[in-house]
Protein backbone atom coordinates (compact mmCIF):
# COMPACT_ATOMS: atom_id res chain seq x y z
CA UNK A 1 0.00 0.00 0.00
CA UNK A 2 1.40 3.39 -0.97
CA UNK A 3 1.00 6.39 1.27
CA UNK A 4 1.82 9.93 0.37
CA UNK A 5 2.40 12.54 3.02
CA UNK A 6 1.88 15.50 0.75
CA UNK A 7 -1.73 16.55 0.49
CA UNK A 8 -1.26 17.87 -3.01
CA UNK A 9 -0.09 14.49 -4.32
CA UNK A 10 -3.00 12.66 -2.68
CA UNK A 11 -5.48 15.20 -3.96
CA UNK A 12 -3.98 14.77 -7.45
CA UNK A 13 -4.32 10.99 -7.27
CA UNK A 14 -7.91 11.28 -6.11
CA UNK A 15 -8.78 13.67 -8.94
CA UNK A 16 -7.22 11.30 -11.46
CA UNK A 17 -9.18 8.35 -10.05
CA UNK A 18 -12.48 10.22 -9.77
CA UNK A 19 -12.99 12.86 -12.48
CA UNK A 20 -14.91 15.94 -11.42
CA UNK A 21 -18.62 15.89 -12.18
CA UNK A 22 -19.75 18.36 -14.84
CA UNK A 23 -22.90 20.47 -15.04
CA UNK A 24 -24.67 20.80 -18.36
CA UNK A 25 -27.96 22.33 -19.41
CA UNK A 26 -30.84 19.92 -18.80
CA UNK A 27 -32.77 19.07 -21.98
CA UNK A 28 -35.78 17.01 -22.93
CA UNK A 29 -33.38 14.22 -23.93
CA UNK A 30 -32.36 13.91 -20.25
CA UNK A 31 -35.84 13.21 -18.88
CA UNK A 32 -35.30 9.45 -18.49
CA UNK A 33 -32.28 10.13 -16.26
CA UNK A 34 -34.20 12.81 -14.33
CA UNK A 35 -37.06 10.41 -13.62
CA UNK A 36 -34.63 7.75 -12.37
CA UNK A 37 -32.91 10.22 -10.04
CA UNK A 38 -36.26 11.55 -8.85
CA UNK A 39 -37.42 8.03 -8.04
CA UNK A 40 -34.26 7.38 -6.00
CA UNK A 41 -34.43 10.67 -4.08
CA UNK A 42 -38.09 11.37 -3.33
CA UNK A 43 -41.00 9.61 -1.74
CA UNK A 44 -43.62 8.56 -4.34
CA UNK A 45 -45.96 11.41 -3.32
CA UNK A 46 -43.41 13.88 -4.77
CA UNK A 47 -42.81 12.10 -8.08
CA UNK A 48 -43.65 14.25 -11.08
CA UNK A 49 -44.58 13.09 -14.55
CA UNK A 50 -42.71 13.47 -17.81
CA UNK A 51 -45.39 15.99 -18.80
CA UNK A 52 -44.59 18.15 -15.75
CA UNK A 53 -40.86 18.16 -16.47
CA UNK A 54 -41.51 18.81 -20.16
CA UNK A 55 -43.69 21.81 -19.22
CA UNK A 56 -41.00 23.29 -16.95
CA UNK A 57 -38.20 22.78 -19.47
CA UNK A 58 -40.31 24.33 -22.22
CA UNK A 59 -41.33 27.32 -20.08
CA UNK A 60 -37.73 28.22 -19.23
CA UNK A 61 -35.18 26.28 -21.30
CA UNK A 62 -32.08 27.96 -19.83
CA UNK A 63 -32.64 27.48 -16.07
CA UNK A 64 -32.18 23.73 -15.56
CA UNK A 65 -29.03 21.61 -15.13
CA UNK A 66 -27.95 17.99 -15.04
CA UNK A 67 -24.75 16.80 -13.38
CA UNK A 68 -22.82 13.84 -14.81
CA UNK A 69 -19.56 12.11 -14.03
CA UNK A 70 -18.14 9.88 -16.73
CA UNK A 71 -21.52 9.89 -18.46
CA UNK A 72 -23.50 8.81 -15.38
CA UNK A 73 -26.23 11.22 -14.24
CA UNK A 74 -25.78 12.11 -10.55
CA UNK A 75 -28.28 14.89 -9.97
CA UNK A 76 -30.34 17.67 -11.45
CA UNK A 77 -31.73 21.12 -10.69
CA UNK A 78 -34.95 22.53 -12.17
CA UNK A 79 -35.64 26.23 -11.66
CA UNK A 80 -38.16 28.69 -13.08
CA UNK A 81 -38.35 32.49 -13.14
CA UNK A 82 -41.57 33.35 -11.28
CA UNK A 83 -43.48 36.26 -9.80
CA UNK A 84 -44.42 36.34 -6.12
CA UNK A 85 -47.00 33.64 -5.47
CA UNK A 86 -46.99 32.35 -9.07
CA UNK A 87 -45.32 29.01 -8.42
CA UNK A 88 -46.45 25.94 -10.32
CA UNK A 89 -48.20 23.28 -8.27
CA UNK A 90 -46.55 19.91 -7.86
CA UNK A 91 -46.78 17.82 -11.05
CA UNK A 92 -48.24 20.68 -13.12
CA UNK A 93 -48.86 19.61 -16.72
CA UNK A 94 -48.63 23.26 -17.80
CA UNK A 95 -46.41 26.08 -16.52
CA UNK A 96 -47.28 29.70 -17.18
CA UNK A 97 -44.48 32.14 -17.89
CA UNK A 98 -44.53 35.60 -16.34
CA UNK A 99 -43.66 38.92 -17.97
CA UNK A 100 -41.82 40.33 -14.96
CA UNK A 101 -40.34 37.57 -12.80
CA UNK A 102 -39.08 38.43 -9.33
CA UNK A 103 -37.58 35.15 -8.15
CA UNK A 104 -35.78 32.15 -9.58
CA UNK A 105 -37.88 29.37 -8.13
CA UNK A 106 -35.94 26.24 -7.19
CA UNK A 107 -38.57 23.68 -8.05
CA UNK A 108 -36.53 20.52 -7.79
CA UNK A 109 -33.00 19.68 -6.64
CA UNK A 110 -32.10 16.00 -6.46
CA UNK A 111 -28.71 14.33 -5.98
CA UNK A 112 -28.21 10.58 -5.79
CA UNK A 113 -27.10 9.33 -2.35
CA UNK A 114 -23.81 8.02 -3.79
CA UNK A 115 -22.91 11.55 -4.95
CA UNK A 116 -23.96 13.60 -1.93
CA UNK A 117 -20.41 14.04 -0.64
CA UNK A 118 -19.31 15.74 -3.87
CA UNK A 119 -20.76 19.20 -3.13
CA UNK A 120 -23.18 19.03 -6.05
CA UNK A 121 -25.98 20.78 -4.15
CA UNK A 122 -23.70 23.76 -3.55
CA UNK A 123 -22.61 23.76 -7.21
CA UNK A 124 -26.20 23.65 -8.43
CA UNK A 125 -27.24 26.46 -6.06
CA UNK A 126 -24.25 28.62 -7.03
CA UNK A 127 -25.33 28.26 -10.67
CA UNK A 128 -28.92 29.19 -9.77
CA UNK A 129 -27.74 32.26 -7.85
CA UNK A 130 -25.57 33.32 -10.80
CA UNK A 131 -28.54 33.06 -13.17
CA UNK A 132 -30.83 34.94 -10.74
CA UNK A 133 -28.31 37.80 -10.55
CA UNK A 134 -27.84 37.83 -14.36
CA UNK A 135 -31.61 38.05 -14.83
CA UNK A 136 -31.86 40.87 -12.27
CA UNK A 137 -34.12 38.86 -9.96
CA UNK A 138 -34.54 39.44 -6.21
CA UNK A 139 -33.12 36.02 -5.41
CA UNK A 140 -34.12 32.39 -5.04
CA UNK A 141 -37.37 30.93 -3.73
CA UNK A 142 -38.34 27.35 -2.99
CA UNK A 143 -40.76 25.05 -1.21
CA UNK A 144 -39.01 22.92 1.41
CA UNK A 145 -40.47 19.40 1.63
CA UNK A 146 -39.68 16.13 3.39
CA UNK A 147 -38.44 18.03 6.45
CA UNK A 148 -35.74 19.93 4.54
CA UNK A 149 -36.47 23.37 6.03
CA UNK A 150 -33.38 23.16 8.29
CA UNK A 151 -31.12 22.25 5.38
CA UNK A 152 -32.32 25.24 3.38
CA UNK A 153 -32.08 27.58 6.39
CA UNK A 154 -28.38 26.64 6.72
CA UNK A 155 -28.00 27.57 3.04
CA UNK A 156 -29.32 31.08 3.77
CA UNK A 157 -33.03 30.66 2.99
CA UNK A 158 -35.63 32.17 5.31
CA UNK A 159 -39.13 30.81 5.77
CA UNK A 160 -41.92 33.18 4.81
CA UNK A 161 -44.62 32.27 7.29
CA UNK A 162 -47.30 34.66 6.05
CA UNK A 163 -48.20 33.94 2.44
CA UNK A 164 -51.05 34.96 0.18
CA UNK A 165 -54.09 32.68 -0.12
CA UNK A 166 -53.05 31.83 -3.71
CA UNK A 167 -49.58 30.77 -2.57
CA UNK A 168 -51.03 28.84 0.38
CA UNK A 169 -53.15 26.86 -2.10
CA UNK A 170 -50.10 25.99 -4.17
CA UNK A 171 -48.15 25.00 -1.06
CA UNK A 172 -50.93 22.56 -0.20
CA UNK A 173 -50.12 20.59 -3.38
CA UNK A 174 -46.72 19.79 -1.84
CA UNK A 175 -48.26 18.07 1.17
CA UNK A 176 -48.20 18.50 4.92
CA UNK A 177 -45.29 20.53 6.26
CA UNK A 178 -44.36 22.28 3.00
CA UNK A 179 -42.64 25.61 3.75
CA UNK A 180 -42.15 28.50 1.32
CA UNK A 181 -38.65 30.02 1.65
CA UNK A 182 -36.69 32.84 0.02
CA UNK A 183 -33.04 33.89 -0.24
CA UNK A 184 -31.89 37.27 -1.55
CA UNK A 185 -29.02 37.24 -4.06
Amino acid sequence: MLRYRRKGRIAGLIRQSFPMPTLKPLTLDDLEAVLAIQSACYEPFFHESVAAFRAMLTASPDTHWLCRREGKPLGYLVTLPVAEGKLPVLDAAAVATVDTPEWLYVHDLAVLAEARSLGLGRRFMAEAERVAREKGLRGLALVAVQGAEGYWAKAGFRAKLEVSPALAGKLASFGEGAVYMEKAC
